[in-house]
């Protein structure tokens, strides 16, 4: 299988899917000690199933200049503990996000991936949108930019659809804004979907 995953900072590819299980196996326990914090706050959580929290690795057997707690922005859900079919006994997991596009609203984390899924289900939107933050949490509301569809003229409903739709979707209340086509400026790479103020 080609999925793996690693972290350049720390150590090459540590994890991997198998031929029974395409959630990714943690393979280096005899060189990196992981943990998982809370992205937030930095309290520790359970390396437990159905767990969700940031990564934190350090490692055991590296001499010259050890990464001791090292946190490494990816937010991963621990989705079995138990050995697996194939035989490994690692825990499996999925990374489903990173700590600086983690957006917290009213206790809910919330990553642009969430977001997407939802506006993605409403036709009269482009698909692009922004998350701008201007200030510090924790916030109380969702500040959201998307854009009108290419065909699409303005309607007045809109940005309650949208808000309705995240609040049935992901429980937060939503601060809309809509834009028209074309709005959002093209970038080279991978776009930025939250903003911060000073960022």
């Amino acid at each position: 299988r080609n999925a793996n995953y690693g972290v350049s900072d720390v150590f090459s590819n540590f994890a991997a899917q198998c031929g029974d299980d395409t959630r990714l196996h943690f393979m280096a326990a005899d060189v990196l000690w992981p943990e998982l914090v809370d992205a937030a706050t930095g309290r520790p959580l359970p390396l437990a199933e159905g767990v969700e929290g940031e990564l934190v690795l350090t490692h055991l057997v590296r001499d010259c200049q050890p990464l001791v707690r090292f946190r490494t922005g990816d937010i991963v859900a621990v989705d079995a503990t138990g050995p697996c079919r194939c035989g490994r006994t690692g825990f499996r997991f999925r990374v489903v996000g990173r700590s600086d596009d983690m957006v917290v609203v009213r206790g809910l984390n919330l990553f642009p991936t969430m977001v997407a899924a939802v506006l993605n289900g409403i036709t009269e939107l482009s698909g692009d949108y922004r998350i701008p933050l201007d200030g510090p949490p924790p916030y109380d509301r969702l500040p959201l930019h998307v854009e009108r569809a290419k065909d699409t003229p303005e309607l007045p409903w809109l940005a309650a659809r949208v808000a309705d739709a995240v609040k049935a979707g992901l429980g937060a209340t939503a601060e809309v804004t809509v834009l028209p086509p074309g709005a959002f400026p093209l970038t080279a790479g991978k776009t930025r979907r939250v903003t911060r103020s000073g960022r």
